[in-house]
């Protein structure tokens, strides 16, 4: 359901989960972090692109390497040893999976280079 605020232009969406909204953009639907959500999420890493991921996964070193190319430092959150960066992920935003990638407030999950590049151009 959309309702009648706008986000720069763009229709709000509600989400089924507390912690989000949704923004109807011209390439689709945008998962967005409620600013208390984000506000949460500063707290256990304060930085404007973070990425929820592991070592070994083959799509976090695509998504590492979009990053270094185009100069953009992130953190990154281990899911495997960093346990209350596991915890925030499954409890507070409700996601599993990796990588799941906070630029500004929007959300990706899995590695999309458009996705990523898009949230840097908010930044």
């Amino acid at each position: 359901r959309s309702q009648d605020a706008k986000e720069g232009g763009s229709r709000i969406l509600e989400a089924s989960n507390p912690a989000y909204y949704g923004t109807m953009e011209p390439g689709g639907p945008v998962l967005r972090m409620k600013p208390e959500t984000l506000a949460q999420l500063r707290k256990l890493k304060p930085s404007h692109v973070v990425m929820f991921a592991t070592s070994w996964c083959p799509y976090c070193a695509k998504a590492r390497s979009v990053f270094r190319e185009q100069g953009v430092r992130f953190s990154e959150l281990d899911l495997e040893s960093d346990s209350a960066a596991a915890a925030f992920q499954r409890d507070v935003m409700g996601l599993s999976g990796f990588p799941t990638i906070v630029i500004g407030n929007r959300v990706t999950q899995g590695f999309d280079e458009g996705q990523i590049l898009a949230s840097l151009k908010e930044l």
